[in-house]
């Protein structure tokens, strides 16, 4: 979610996830692994930082170095995009893997106001470290 900074009037990109239900669903070494993923990854313009992150009673928060605008499927939601909107973002997901790839991350995805593709949804994310047996996603 874009949320606004009070005395500066800046806009970030915050990362909110309920407490009570990463509790409820015991997601808690998910959350943790995807924030450690996170915060090993060098900043990129793929792969955004993370600024601060706070923890209260009902929510964990992730403010992060991006203003991202929309996730990939709600970009799609409108309709197919134009050939060359399509090869422009085809282009920045395969960048982004491609970082992940040389950061040995196997890798969900958003897009900025410009357009360009971001990836910052690593509760999915996991290090290579051999074989992988599991598939995760929408069907």
């Amino acid at each position: 979610m874009l949320m606004e900074h009070t005395t500066t009037g800046d806009i970030f990109t915050v990362r909110v996830t309920s407490v009570a239900d990463v509790e409820a669903l015991g997601k808690q070494g998910l959350v943790m692994r995807a924030r450690d993923i996170t915060r090993s990854l060098e900043a990129s313009f793929f792969v955004p930082g993370v600024l601060d992150s706070f923890k209260d009673d009902r929510v964990l928060a992730e403010v992060l170095t991006t203003v991202g605008m929309c996730s990939l499927d709600s970009l799609l939601a409108a309709g197919p995009l134009d050939d060359t909107s399509a090869c422009f973002v085809a282009a920045n997901v395969l960048l982004a893997l491609e970082h992940l790839h040389w950061s040995r991350v196997i890798f969900s995805v958003i897009v900025t106001e410009g357009g360009q593709v971001q990836l910052v949804d690593f509760r999915f994310a996991r290090r290579d470290d051999g074989r992988a047996y599991t598939l995760c996603g929408n069907p």
